[in-house]
């Protein structure tokens, strides 16, 4: 038996679009409620998710298996653009799992969007917004140096910003970042730069048509 856990942190990002996914994913399996309370019985259940925190979650207590592989299986027919060029950020927490990446690549795909990658992508992955990020930028260690065993999101604002930016410096600025990740997403806009989660591009309702 399959149960969807939605993203508590989507539904507080794109309100519309999580209940759009709500509505969508009712008809074809029970919707948990928030990843952190569900008191269900594990037995017999795939997990299926969308948020990385989710899957840490749930993936001690059952199998699991990402929204992006669901969506696949059962064909949903994905908007069209037309070969619109984005790039793709991959999250740093999805770096052990190429099942992501190979999935996240197929939709984007079937939706004629054209990846232009990144540097560290898949495996190599090293971003996840202002929770982790690891930059080779000696100025930047140096300041970060000033504040010892402080979280990324803890750090002056500018700082934060500036490790941001630091991560897109080799990226088109006229591009759409792609991202399947809550924290991704809110670094990019950090960063200055303008981003569009995997399931808001999927549930969007100004996709070319062919």
């Amino acid at each position: 038996m399959k149960v969807f856990y939605p993203s508590c942190n989507y539904a507080i990002a794109s309100r519309e679009n999580a209940k759009k996914l709500r509505a969508i994913m009712k008809e074809k399996m029970d919707v948990a409620g928030c990843c952190l309370y569900d008191k269900r019985d594990p037995k017999d259940v795939v997990g299926v998710y969308m948020c990385q925190h989710c899957r840490e979650t749930i993936e001690t207590k059952m199998p699991t298996l990402s929204l992006w592989e669901y969506l696949l299986e059962i064909e949903y027919p994905f908007p069209q653009y037309n070969h619109t060029k984005m790039v793709l950020q991959d999250c740093w927490r999805d770096r052990n799992h190429p099942e992501i990446h190979d999935a996240v690549r197929e939709i984007l795909h079937r939706m004629q969007i054209d990846v232009v990658e990144m540097k560290y992508n898949r495996q190599n992955a090293r971003f996840c917004g202002t929770l982790h990020y690891e930059t080779d930028n000696a100025e930047l260690h140096q300041r970060i140096s000033q504040y010892p065993n402080t979280k990324i999101s803890d750090l002056p604002e500018e700082l934060q910003c500036a490790l941001m930016q630091d991560n897109f410096r080799d990226v088109d600025p006229d591009l759409t970042i792609i991202v399947d990740c809550n924290r991704c997403k809110k670094g990019v806009e950090l960063a200055g730069r303008k981003a569009e989660h995997l399931m808001d591009l999927i549930l969007t309702n100004n996709a070319q048509e062919d």
